[in-house]
């Protein structure tokens, strides 16, 4: 059975319990292949999922458009800023014109259309520590060594602020330092940082109900180690319809599994499936798998 076909089956568009928190991540399975993944925050469900052949902005729509048919409604996003994922909130930053160029309208060349996004109006929240790594990559290959470990401080000051007051002023500063020292890698971090300011600071502003969406990507980083061990034995698998036959069965054991290790007392021995259905019973997991193999 796919995603949508048990949502329909559980009567999950109708009635659930699903956060409207989505996480987006991927898992290579081997070099030709993805499983695109898509996690309710609250109660850890897989809502959907997809196999394709690199985690490009169509291969998410398609994914979105899975997780729209199961009755989910997206409320937040939380994601590790891939440029495929980024595209679907994001407008495409326009190249810069250079210096000497003419400007538009040019005799001839119609403008260019106005960008359309995907999921307009849905706050986006990128990883602290996906954007951590990054921010410090920079750092570490276009900062000079006598400032490297400055900056360094400024970026996680500015990431793991406890407010979004405190980050701001940690932002000033980071400004501020790029002129006093003329630090090139200081002030084009500052624009790097600007740039992203809004999928940097969605933590602190977005609440969905009475909860704030979280800052990182533990909850789907977690789903996909648990996966891991299982997702191994696919590296030699060459056909797509292969790797969705056995993702399917992978995915749908982890939906029917209790979460017997959960901190949370409500989740305990409940499985991410049974957390999302808002009606109380027992699932037959044997009739799951058995249209699952078909």
């Amino acid at each position: 059975m796919s995603p949508v076909e048990i949502a329909e089956y559980l009567h999950l568009p109708e009635q659930n319990k699903w956060s409207g928190i989505l996480l987006l991540d991927g898992k290579y399975l081997n070099r030709h292949m993805v499983l695109l993944l898509a996690v309710d925050y609250r109660t850890q469900d897989v809502v959907s999922w997809r196999v394709a052949e690199n985690e490009s902005q169509d291969n998410y729509k398609q994914l979105i458009t899975d997780v729209q048919n199961c009755g989910y409604i997206i409320k937040a996003l939380i994601s590790d800023g891939g440029t495929g994922i980024r595209a679907l909130t994001q407008k495409k930053k326009p190249s810069f014109i250079r210096i000497g160029s003419r400007p538009y309208p040019r005799p001839g060349v119609s403008p260019a259309k106005e960008q359309t996004v995907f999921l307009s109006g849905v706050p986006h929240q990128w990883c602290i520590v996906h954007a951590q790594r990054e921010l410090l990559k920079y750092v570490r290959t276009k900062a000079k060594k006598e400032e490297r470990e400055k900056l360094t401080l400024l970026v996680n000051q500015i990431l793991f602020s406890s407010t979004l007051i405190r980050a701001e002023k940690v932002r000033k500063k980071l400004n501020t330092y790029g002129y006093i020292n003329y630090s090139e890698a200081a002030k084009r971090l500052t624009n790097i940082i600007s740039s992203y300011w809004k999928l940097l600071i969605a933590h602190y502003t977005v609440r969905v109900g009475r909860f704030k969406i979280p800052p990182t990507t533990n909850v789907i980083e977690n789903i996909i180690s648990n996966l891991n061990t299982r997702l191994k034995t696919m590296k030699k698998i060459k056909t797509k319809k292969s790797a969705e036959a056995i993702c399917r069965l992978i995915v749908l054991k982890y939906r029917l599994k209790p979460l017997v290790d959960s901190q949370d007392r409500q989740k305990r021995n409940k499985s991410p499936l049974e957390l999302s259905i808002k009606k109380k019973g027992k699932l037959n997991w044997y009739l799951f798998i058995k249209k699952s193999c078909r």
